[in-house]
Order: structure tokens, then C-alpha cells, then sequence
């Protein structure tokens, strides 16, 4: 019974659909868990396999429906949960006729509203390119030796050799744990400008995200504090500061700017994560799949503050994003945690403002 209930968890709609491998591995893991607790205890009945089946079924199927929906080839769950629980029904006693009509059942009810659901095309990292005209600027320090301040002034240096300081909007990118820097972010931005921008970047660690989330934010912090002043020291009078961050550049961001709120105009924060503090003058891009931006301990026992696409339920919701998070990444442009050409439409609000 215990195994059964795992199992059920395992399989609750999550935010991403799940790769076969990954879907396996959790509920193999979930279901021996469940089986190690409830050991001892009389084994599931005919029809206690036949609901765990029809659940799994149903929402494993919506993952296929989900999968189409954002472009992607169908597992085709549903019908292997069917045909795997009639093979389990035979073996144990030579009952599958119990389960005959509900998997014709569930097999209808999975398998056509994927016949008949058009196929969409996954969106592009990009889908836009910077305007003729002017030419954006775009200065990129990568982590090297020197004290924040330093590295600062010399990328900001870097950034007036290349005429950055006579563009009118300046933007200081934070970037991720990695040093990455979205081009999508790039691209868009110079769209919505007409290339009349420069931006600038200064990397603070080379670790992956997740591993700089745990122990990098206080230099991401301190880097980015130190680009903000070194900006405010050498713009040009009627230039526009903004501050740009992905991921763990916009929790940086967003600390550095409460310390000295008047070092930039405004901000546009794209996935920040859960324990991002608010920030007065910020546009927030977040999608509703994405479960970088509500993942927390606090999900265990309270819904996140974002909207997200599944309901919440406690525990329940906290395992299958911590599970969501491993591809999150890797989700078509346009859901999860890879942000692409939509972005065009925060900039237009962070410079409408």
C-alpha cells in the first residue's frame, strides 16, 4: 500500500515532462521505499493495482500530452502502464480479466487526445537579431586574479575603448555562477534599443549555477556592487543605468541593488530564484514551469509565492520539482528554465518605464 502511494507521488503531474530514464529512476526509487516501509503488510489487491495503474496511466499521460504541447516527441506511457498492469494481474492469479475494461479505457483516454493534438514547433534561443543601425556594445570579463573593485574598473575601461559610455542606455549584466551570459538577453535587448546600447559584464565565479548558489553569493554580490560603482563613477550625464540577472545573476543583482538603490534606473530579473528579495523598479520574467524560480524547503509545507502550472500539494509538490530541476535547463526556449526571445517584450516594459 505504502509502495503504491510513492508510486502515485512520483507520477503527480510535474512542471516539466520527464525523460524516460529520469521518470524510471524516481519511481523505482519512491515505489522501493514505499515497499521497505510497508514491509510485512498484506500486498496490494486486484483492485488497489488497477487505481495505481489507472493514476499512473492518466498522469504519465499527461506528461506525453505536455510533451507535444511544447514540441517534443511523446513518451507514450500510457499504453505500457496498461499492458505492464494486466501482465502483473495474470501473474499473480490469473485475474486480468479485471483489468480488461479499464485498460481499453485508459488507453482511449491517453493515447487519442495525443492522435489529435497538432504538434507545436519549439521556439528558437532566439528569435530576434539586433537592428541595423547602431552597433550594441558588449564588454565580457572573465574571472581572473584582483579584487572586485579592480576587475571593475578595468572592464569598465574596456567598455569606454570600445565607445560603450556614448551609447544612451548601459546595462550592467550579472551573470550566472558560470560566467554565462544569456545571448537571447543580448540579442533582445539590442532589438528593443535599436542597438543604441552597451552592456558589461564581470565574471565572479566558474563553478556551475546550483554549486555558486550555495557558495558564491557573496562574491556574486560584491562584484556586482563594485561594477555598479565603478559605472556610477565614469557615466556620462543622461545615460541610463539598468541591471540585468539570470538565474543567480538576478538574486546578486537584486542584493547589490538594495544597498545602493540609486546606482541604476531599473532592473529586469529572468528566473530568479525562489529567495530573491523584491526589488522596487524591476520587471520579473518567470515562467509558470520553471522550477528555478519557486524551488525551496519551504515547498514542503507551503505554496510558492510565484504561480506556478501544477497545483501544490505539501511534500508532494516539493519532491517533483527538486526532481523538475534536472531538466529544467534543458526544456525547449520558452518554458522551464531557459528563457529566449520572449524576453524582448520585458525590455520593452523596463525601458517603457
Amino acid at each position: 500500500m505504502i509502495g503504491a502511494l510513492l508510486l502515485a507521488v512520483s507520477t503527480y503531474p510535474p512542471l516539466l515532462p520527464r525523460g524516460v530514464l529520469v521518470q524510471v529512476v524516481e519511481s523505482g526509487v519512491l515505489w522501493s521505499l514505499g515497499a521497505w516501509l510497508g514491509r510485512g503488510r498484506a500486498p496490494l489487491g486486484p483492485v488497489g493495482v488497477v487505481v495505481t495503474a489507472a493514476w499512473v496511466a492518466v498522469t504519465l499521460g499527461l506528461q506525453d500530452v505536455q510533451s507535444v504541447d511544447l514540441g517534443l516527441d511523446p513518451v507514450g506511457w500510457a499504453p505500457a502502464v496498461v499492458l505492464g498492469t494486466v501482465v502483473l494481474l495474470a501473474a499473480r492469479g490469473g485475474i486480468a480479466r479485471v483489468a480488461v475494461v479499464p485498460a481499453v479505457l485508459l488507453v482511449a483516454v491517453a493515447v487519442v487526445p495525443l492522435a489529435h493534438t497538432p504538434r507545436a514547433v519549439a521556439s528558437p534561443t532566439s528569435a530576434v537579431a539586433p537592428a541595423p543601425g547602431t552597433r550594441p556594445v558588449h564588454v565580457d570579463l572573465a574571472l581572473g586574479p584582483g579584487a572586485p573593485a579592480d576587475r571593475a574598473e578595468t572592464a569598465v575601461h574596456r567598455l569606454a575603448a570600445e565607445g560603450g559610455l556614448a551609447r544612451r542606455t548601459l546595462v550592467v549584466v550579472v551573470p550566472t555562477g558560470s560566467g554565462w551570459v544569456d545571448a537571447a538577453a543580448l540579442d533582445t535587448l539590442a532589438d528593443a534599443t535599436d542597438g543604441d546600447v552597451a552592456s558589461v559584464t564581470v565574471a565572479y565565479d566558474d563553478a556551475p549555477s546550483w554549486l555558486s548558489y550555495l557558495t558564491a553569493r557573496d562574491e556574486a554580490i560584491a562584484t556586482t556592487d563594485a561594477l555598479l560603482a565603478a559605472v556610477a563613477r565614469h557615466r556620462p550625464a543622461g545615460t541610463r543605468v539598468l541591471l540585468y540577472g539570470q538565474s543567480l545573476g538576478a538574486l546578486a543583482g537584486a542584493q547589490a541593488w538594495a544597498r545602493h538603490p540609486e546606482r541604476a534606473e531599473r532592473a529586469f530579473w529572468v528566473g530568479p530564484p525562489a529567495d530573491t528579495p523584491p526589488s522596487p523598479g524591476a520587471v520579473t520574467l518567470a515562467h509558470p514551469t520553471d522550477p528555478a524560480v519557486v524551488w525551496s524547503p519551504w515547498l514542503l509545507v507551503r505554496p510558492p509565492e510565484r504561480p506556478v502550472a501544477r497545483p501544490w500539494l505539501p511534500v508532494v509538490s516539493f519532491v517533483q520539482t527538486s526532481v523538475d530541476l534536472l531538466g529544467a535547463v534543458g526544456a525547449p526556449a520558452g518554458s522551464g528554465h531557459h528563457y529566449g526571445a520572449e524576453q524582448r517584450a520585458g525590455w520593452e516594459r523596463v525601458l517603457a518605464r
